[in-house]
């Protein structure tokens, strides 16, 4: 068997005995992607709604072709429209969150009605390729510009164990395949500008160092040391102050606050190198109520998180997410653009243990 560490290729051993076939095989995970998606909006004053337009790359460190990408919404769009060769269904699982899913599955006519005598995947001839990018997706949807998470995947086998007279089902132990983590610490997730869930309210958050201080360094994924804070901005609807801090979960890992503090408004947010996110810079643009106008704000909260406790991987995780809900219940989320060191190129993570899930996950109309 090919250097499972490479990663590089499906790997497939067939062997036929007495009839039962007998596979033993740790294909490249679904999650050997390297997406880069980005959003634009506009509003139309007549219909009042918002057109969102994306754009989708695969970045030259991917090992796959791209077959798979959406976004985590809580509300199914007035419309969509798809790339060429592409579709779009909005899926709801009531277990999990809704998203909205773009694929394509378009086969080679020379594939088509190919035979073969292994488990290997007929190739996608419309699925994006390392280095490719493809525009033409975009939403309607009356919901201003919020933070929404994306995700994308590539399309491969499942991993098989090699059976033997004593155990029929062994488990497989492939690195990037923890199957019995939620689907969404599977994935390559990052954040971009999308409709805001009406219930769930969308924050500006800054990364910081422990103190608050400066700007936030790299993380090693493969070192985890030290803390990391990250800075709540209050609105003039929404208090940071309120924030129901035990509560509180920072990244993949879903870390609970270690350290917590009260600060002045205006401390610690105008930092050298500080980028806004698409959706804030629109909002300001058109003096929506959802941004103040820098009077009279209530202060912004600081929060602390151990590094170790957010298991950042290489690869998977685009942006770190602060979720939670205030003390008077209601959500909110946050999130920052990851800046790692340490990571190779076309390096494959792989998120630690089981997790719970995010407490977003649960229909937040209060279904179960």
């Amino acid at each position: 068997m090919r250097n499972l560490a490479k990663m590089s290729a499906i790997v497939f051993t067939l062997i036929v005995t007495g009839g039962v076939a007998v596979a033993d095989s740790c294909p490249t995970p679904k999650s050997a992607v390297d997406p880069m998606l980005t959003g634009a909006v506009t509003f139309d004053k007549k219909s009042q709604t918002y057109r969102y337009r994306y754009m989708l790359k695969n970045g030259p460190n991917s090992v796959l072709s791209i077959d798979y990408f959406g976004l985590y919404l809580g509300q199914k769009p007035v419309s969509t429209i798809s790339a060429a060769n592409w579709r779009s269904d909005f899926v709801e699982l009531g277990s999990a969150p809704t998203f909205l899913l773009w694929n394509t599955f378009g086969i080679d006519s020379r594939e088509a009605n190919k035979v073969t005598n292994d488990t290997s995947l007929p190739v996608h001839i419309y699925s994006l390729k390392p280095g490719q990018s493809v525009s033409g997706f975009e939403i309607t949807s009356p919901h201003p510009p919020g933070l929404v998470q994306f995700f994308a995947e590539g399309e491969t086998q499942f991993p098989y164990a090699t059976s033997t007279a004593a155990n029929d089902e062994p488990e497989t132990d492939c690195p990037g395949w923890n199957l019995e983590l939620p689907k969404i610490q599977r994935q390559v997730t990052g954040s971009v500008t999308g409709p805001s869930d009406p219930n769930l309210t969308t924050v500006r958050i800054r990364a910081r160092e422990e103190g608050g201080e400066g700007r936030c360094g790299d993380i090693n994924p493969a070192k985890p040391t030290g803390r990391i804070s990250v800075l709540i901005l209050s609105s003039g609807e929404f208090d940071a102050t309120q924030i129901d801090i035990p509560n509180a979960m920072f990244g993949p890992g879903y870390a609970k606050p270690v350290a917590s503090k009260v600060v002045t408004s205006g401390k610690f947010e105008n930092i050298a190198g500080d980028e806004k996110s698409v959706w804030e810079e629109f909002l300001e643009g058109i003096h929506h109520p959802r941004v103040d106008s820098g009077h009279n704000r209530p202060k912004n909260l600081l929060l602390t998180f151990l590094v170790a406790d957010l298991d950042v991987q290489c690869n998977l995780d685009r942006s770190l997410f602060l979720i939670g809900k205030t003390t008077a219940g209601k959500r909110f989320i946050g999130s920052v653009p990851t800046k790692l060191s340490g990571c190779k190129p076309k390096e494959l993570g792989e998120h630690h243990g089981k997790q719970p899930r995010f407490e977003w996950w649960k229909r937040l109309d209060g279904a179960k």
